[in-house]
């Protein structure tokens, strides 16, 4: 049994000690625990790891819905991109921890997300990895399950997850401060080998200060009409989406018929009892054919509205276009 584990124990029983004599007792064991508990996370905890933090971090995602977002991609600039939707982080000099598939699906533009420039934004001081290790034990001493356990920067300031900053302080160990612009916006905290981002967690009855200054309020009023911008974006990218499923099945339906159509002034055009009888199902067919073309080449056109590096083949397309311009024999 760890240290944790004991003071753990003790806080337990010092809520359940009616005995006002033994409750002290209790108490002064659990303080001593307490600064043991410290020494021992000051001793151990170490100068940050990337490598090992981050495949932690692909190992939580392997069962995300967003297949994209279990795993690193690299984005315009050369960055390896790690997200899982409520931190990111970039790191300049790829670790290459696995590889992402082909067909993993669209990622996420994180250009998008960070902001354009810091100027305006207000500053914290970045706890070291001891700190956040020591708050996190200390609060689970006391039955805070680890993933609730948070890190209040203090009145009017945001709040986080402290195992996400404990995650951001062991990626980029020598980052000595973090930046926020308001409390419910990201906070950023750049390294030598990258940067991240975490969202904060909002907290009841916890206000927005008003900006300090003029600069204060414009890097607030910037950034709130980017991510505006976005949302709006956002928007329309889906409803465009929407749209195009809807194309598809219309498309889809369309196909089917026509292919009905065809295997039966198919098998007409094969049995006609005279010429003039097989001439007119063959010009029928051709009919059929260019329908079943046009369908799906607007199936296509639909799915590069959410796809866009679906590909048609050569074959598939050639054949398109000879029931587009009637050049099929029957």
């Amino acid at each position: 049994m760890n240290t944790q584990e004991i003071l753990t124990r003790l806080n337990e029983a010092c809520k359940l000690c009616e005995n006002k004599h033994d409750a002290a007792l209790f108490e002064e064991l659990a303080r001593e625990l307490r600064e043991q508990l410290r020494t021992e996370i000051a001793r151990n905890a170490g100068n940050g790891n990337a490598t090992k933090t981050l495949r932690a971090f692909l190992k939580a995602q392997k069962n995300d819905a967003r297949e994209s977002l279990r795993y690193p991609w690299i984005d315009d600039q050369g960055r390896e991109c790690y997200c899982d939707g409520y931190r990111a982080f970039r790191m300049n000099n790829p670790l290459r921890l696995v590889e992402c598939p082909k067909n993993a699906g669209k990622t996420i533009d994180l250009g998008r997300i960070y902001p354009d420039s810091l100027t305006g934004w207000k500053e914290l001081t970045m706890p070291t990895i001891a700190e956040i290790k020591e708050h996190i034990a200390l609060q689970r001493a006391n039955g805070v399950q680890r993933r609730a356990v948070l890190w209040r920067f203090g009145p009017n300031r945001p709040t986080v997850s402290a195992v996400y900053l404990l995650d951001a302080a062991m990626v980029f160990p020598d980052a000595d401060r973090i930046f926020w612009n308001t409390i419910v916006t990201p906070l950023v905290i750049g390294g030598r080998d990258g940067d991240g981002l975490i969202l904060p967690v909002r907290v009841k009855g916890e206000t927005q200060p008003e900006p300090a200054n003029d600069e204060e309020r414009k890097a607030r009023e910037a950034y709130d009409a980017k991510q505006e911008a976005i949302r709006r974006e956002e928007l329309e990218r889906a409803k465009a989406i929407c749209e195009a499923h809807d194309r598809e099945h219309a498309a889809n339906l369309q196909m089917d018929q026509a292919a009905a159509r065809c295997q039966v002034l198919e098998k007409g055009v094969k049995n006609a009892s005279n010429d003039n009888l097989r001439d007119g199902l063959m010009d029928q067919l051709t009919d059929a054919r260019r329908e079943f073309a046009r369908a799906s080449i607007e199936r296509h056109a639909a799915i590069l509205e959410y796809d866009p590096d679906v590909s048609m083949d050569v074959e598939q397309f050639e054949t398109l276009m000879k029931m587009l311009y009637g050049e099929l024999a029957a």
